[in-house]
């Protein structure tokens, strides 16, 4: 199985049967127009039709709006102009789509392609079990495109860390053919029931990015509700595009290791400490390399609960 290909659709005329009602899709875009246009197309060859699709554009300064309204008009665009993050924008979309009446919510990473009926399984995985709060798909790598990304995960409070299940093993492993329940669903495809979002509320603003999944997944499963792996669905990832543009490589450390610790603190219990903070000394400041200086900012900002945009702004001056 091959990523679709993408072709230029802006001279398509839009399908007569979109957008739908069921299932509210938000996208959300900062300057990268060639992927969303590409992901929006992949979208509209699907199989699965009782959708529709929020798009945030989360503060571009590119032609990106233009020519997503142009090519699809279809979409719901919203311009928040200025950049509110990963959570932020999403939070944006998801309300857009609750208020517009969709049962069903689907997170989709604008730097994603979709097979023709990985809506239509996604949805039929979710529907399968009324106990089932969220559902992922298995997320290849766009390339190579046999190579797994994401075949859903499990999340550790004694390490702090979500672990994604198969990654860089093979698309057709024996061991991702099945639908398991997992105790993390990746941001990058994150489908959850609009029940679910009214019950728990949106993405915590204060992340900004990275780590707001293992967040909504710990909360997802506080409240009560299961998740589970759809190896039928199938999506490719051009892994690391949107977040490597948004945030240089320092601000995406301090931003990482600054979330890693606030959302560990929001769900632990005392006795995960023990293990936590060895483990987290030694890997973001012994392996990773963040000097020490950065590991000192970062502990006092998480003592004082600074919010993570603060920090975008102070790096973004520095």
């Amino acid at each position: 199985m091959q990523p679709p290909t993408t072709t230029n659709s802006l001279q398509k005329r839009p399908p007569d049967d979109l957008p739908g009602k069921a299932l509210g899709i938000v996208i959300l875009n900062l300057n990268g127009a060639e992927v969303t246009l590409d992901c929006l197309a992949s979208l509209r060859g699907s199989s699965y039709r009782d959708f529709f699709v929020v798009l945030v554009d989360n503060g571009s300064v590119d032609d990106s709006a233009a020519r997503i309204r142009a090519g699809y008009p279809e979409v719901d665009l919203i311009e928040t102009g200025e950049n509110l993050g990963f959570t932020g924008g999403n939070n944006v979309g998801m309300q857009r789509a609750l208020d517009r009446g969709a049962r069903v919510l689907l997170l989709l990473n604008n730097d994603t392609l979709a097979a023709p009926d990985f809506l239509e399984r996604l949805m039929a995985g979710l529907e399968s079990d009324d106990h089932l709060g969220a559902v992922t798909p298995k997320i290849l790598f766009h390339d190579p495109a046999d190579r797994i990304w994401s075949a859903g995960g499990d999340i550790s409070l004694w390490r702090g860390i979500a672990r994604h299940r198969g990654l860089r093993d093979a698309m057709d492993d024996p061991a991702y053919d099945n639908p398991v329940d997992v105790t993390f669903v990746t941001g990058c495809a994150l489908c959850v029931r609009a029940d679910v979002v009214r019950k728990i509320g949106l993405l915590d603003n204060d992340l900004f990015i990275y780590n707001e999944d293992t967040d909504y997944s710990l909360r997802i499963a506080q409240a009560g509700f299961a998740m589970r792996y759809i190896p039928d669905a199938v999506l490719w990832h051009r892994e690391g595009y949107d977040s490597r543009r948004a945030t240089g490589q320092k601000r995406r450390m301090l931003l990482c290791t600054r979330n890693i610790l606030r959302v560990h603190r929001k769900h632990r219990r005392w006795y995960h400490a023990l293990t936590f903070y060895p483990w987290f000394t030694f890997r973001w400041v012994l392996l990773a390399g963040l000097n020490a200086e950065h590991f000192i900012r970062q502990m006092h900002a998480f003592k004082l609960g600074e919010r993570a945009s603060t920090i975008m702004h102070h790096h973004a001056k520095g």
